[in-house]
């Protein structure tokens, strides 16, 4: 079964605390919250559990991711991030899907490239989602446009006043990948783009969500035949084995010894 991302809460920008538009997250869901920023030091709502997996913090700005299990149906849910002073943005993305141990791998940094490629992780399992937030600290009021991304994406504007009047604004990206990873050992990038050319100062954090395992076997191909047969050669043919997952490949075997397959 693949990971899946559903209606989740839109983008919520603000200052001091902050709220998530009211969603209805279903039982058996995983809630990821993504913070990048000033602050935003901890994450509520709904009574539910909420656990910091990755952080990353450079020159006074944030990125934060969280998770939580969604035991129960929770109508109407709004997720707070909350702090001494929390500027950026925040999103909370909707799983469903998961491994009943969803946490994958993790990763964080900085980057002083405009246009960076943030080397996330190397994902540990086939169709695994990756999840990103960052912040890009050095518009220092240039406020030439919203940052961008190749990844599924949202950008934002923060600073002490609501722009476009915000004399130290910084901008930001809330990030996801539109597929699963093809493999298990599989790097995991995502793309943040800085408005403007110049330099730019990225702090950043990432996190993997992992798909159920595939415990379940593929069915045995049935049906083995010879089609042709030469003075030194003979084709065979079957047909084809089914999984959940699909099938890699066959391996053919002579007298038990492999000749030809994965």
């Amino acid at each position: 079964m693949p990971l899946v991302v559903g209606t989740s809460a839109p983008l919520a920008l603000g200052s001091d605390v902050f709220s998530t538009a009211a969603f209805d997250a279903p039982a058996g869901a995983l809630l990821v919250a993504g913070f990048a920023g000033a602050d935003g030091d901890s994450v509520s709502g709904g009574g539910l559990t909420w656990s910091m997996r990755r952080e990353s913090v450079s020159g006074g700005y944030v990125a934060r991711l969280w998770t939580a299990p969604v035991p129960t149906p929770k109508p109407g849910l709004q997720v707070t991030v909350g702090g001494d002073f929390p500027q950026g943005g925040f999103k909370v993305w909707l799983v469903s899907g998961q491994d009943p141990s969803p946490i994958g791998a993790s990763g964080s940094g900085t980057s002083a490239v405009n246009n960076a490629t943030l080397n996330g992780y190397t994902s540990t399992r086939e169709g695994s989602l990756g999840f990103c937030v960052a912040y890009e600290s050095s518009i220092n009021g240039s406020l030439v446009g919203q940052p961008a991304s190749t990844e599924v994406s949202e950008g934002f504007l923060a600073g002490e006043v609501p722009p476009p009047n915000s004399a130290n604004a910084g901008s930001g990206l809330l990030l996801r990948k539109a597929a699963g990873a093809p493999s298990a050992g599989s790097p995991v990038t995502f793309n943040a783009n800085a408005p403007g050319t110049g330099s730019a100062s990225w702090v950043w954090a990432a996190l993997e969500i992992l798909p159920p395992s595939d415990v379940t076997a593929p069915t045995t191909p049935g049906g083995l035949r010879v089609t042709e047969v030469t003075g030194a050669s003979l084709t065979v043919a079957w047909d084809a084995s089914t999984d959940a997952g699909g099938v890699q490949g066959y391996g053919v075997y002579l007298d038990g010894v492999k000749v030809t397959g994965p």
